[in-house]
């Protein structure tokens, strides 16, 4: 993607502030010579002061950025927390670690130019989906009824060369749960799973982020809904939800209800309100009436009881970095480690490059650029 200063913007809003280009470089810490050109469009901030210099402006980001999108530049899907919006830097920050992605490609084991299988017209359809995820659940060797674990979901993404980045992101603070980056140049996915999530969560985001390499070229909230409606159909498929919704039919109170939707969540290990919206699907597509289920309260309960992935991973406790390297590795199939390794000492150490391509923090940063 190419990105330049819209520079009569930018004069606009610092003569409106009475902001010289003096000023401008004493608060971002850089000379006057690199805010001249910056002004003459001679050059372009780096991310982290073109961030402060929006801050300092009190400008969005759009207002004085205008980017040009072309076909090679990396496509990005974020896995968003809740009702978290997600804003033009957070897709900017993804856009710029696809970039250094690009600087692995080289060493990935795998012919990365290789033609893999995609859906041709992927839609957000309810017969459409049942259709593709049951011969996806045939393509695994599993029925309709048996439970989906994460070890197939890994298997599936090995065989799709989609790079799986397993991280520690945080529970709250992290804008997303995980992190989608299609490189069109050289065809290859890369897939940040966040290990802070908890465990009846993952398995969704695991299948939602299938969704995705299954349908690269599907972005923003069309690309979001389709993974979303995708990992549903995957997880519980509609003779699960049919055979549940029949179940609750029977209860008169919302709390029984509640408690056996809890129960089979425990069972089939994914989140109760994965299988309250597949039952809401699937009433409003058969057109049956649709059943009281409550707020979603309970669900929040049933998750905060749940470990992490890291914690089932690590036995509750954060791992060192060679650990963590060994044991994702190992779990996750990813040649993403091996790749960094390479790079790392064809380039020479940096720090910096893993903290950004991973962001994580700096401390965490050079532990494993030691390790590498």
């Amino acid at each position: 993607m190419e990105r330049t200063l819209n520079c009569q913007a930018l004069t606009a809003v610092c003569n409106s502030k009475g902001i010289s280009p003096a000023h401008l470089a004493r608060t971002l810490e850089v000379s006057r010579e690199a805010v001249s050109k910056w002004f003459n469009g001679e050059a372009m901030p780096r991310p982290d002061k073109l961030l402060k210099m929006g801050q300092f402006l009190k400008v969005k980001y759009s207002d004085i950025v205008i980017e040009c999108k072309d076909e090679h530049s990396p496509v990005v899907a974020y896995r968003k927390k809740a009702h978290r919006k997600t804003q033009t830097k957070h897709i900017q920050e993804a856009e710029d670690m696809g970039l250094l992605l690009e600087q692995l490609v080289h060493y990935l084991s795998f012919n990365q130019y290789q033609s893999l299988p995609t859906l041709e017209n992927p839609v957000n359809s309810y017969v459409y989906l049942q259709k593709v995820c049951g011969a996806l659940r045939q393509e695994l060797g599993i029925s309709a009824s048996e439970t989906l674990d994460c070890f197939q979901l890994i298997d599936k993404f090995t065989q799709l060369n989609a790079v799986i980045i397993p991280v520690f992101w945080g529970e709250k603070d992290n804008h997303g749960q995980g992190l989608r980056v299609y490189l069109p140049d050289s065809k290859t996915t890369w897939i940040y799973l966040n290990l802070d999530a908890r465990i009846h969560d993952f398995k969704f985001w695991m299948a939602h982020e299938l969704g995705h390499v299954y349908a690269p070229l599907l972005q923003d909230d069309d690309g979001e809904d389709f993974a979303d409606a995708f990992a549903q159909a995957l997880l519980f498929p509609e003779c699960l939800a049919k055979q549940t919704y029949q179940e609750l039919s029977r209860m008169r109170v919302v709390s029984q209800r509640i408690v056996r939707i809890n129960e089979i969540a425990e069972q089939v290990v994914i989140s109760p309100y994965t299988i309250i919206k597949a039952v809401a699907a699937y009433s409003a597509h058969h057109s049956v009436k649709s059943l009281a289920l409550g707020n979603y309260g309970a669900v929040t309960n049933f998750n905060k009881t749940s470990p992490s992935v890291g914690d089932e991973v690590f036995s509750h406790g954060k791992p060192d970095a060679r650990t963590y390297i060994d044991k994702t590795k190992e779990i996750f199939k990813t040649p993403f480690f091996d790749a960094v390794k390479k790079y790392l000492n064809a380039s020479g150490p940096r720090d910096s490059f893993v903290q950004q391509v991973m962001q994580i923090p700096l401390i965490d940063a050079k532990a494993l650029t030691r390790e590498l």
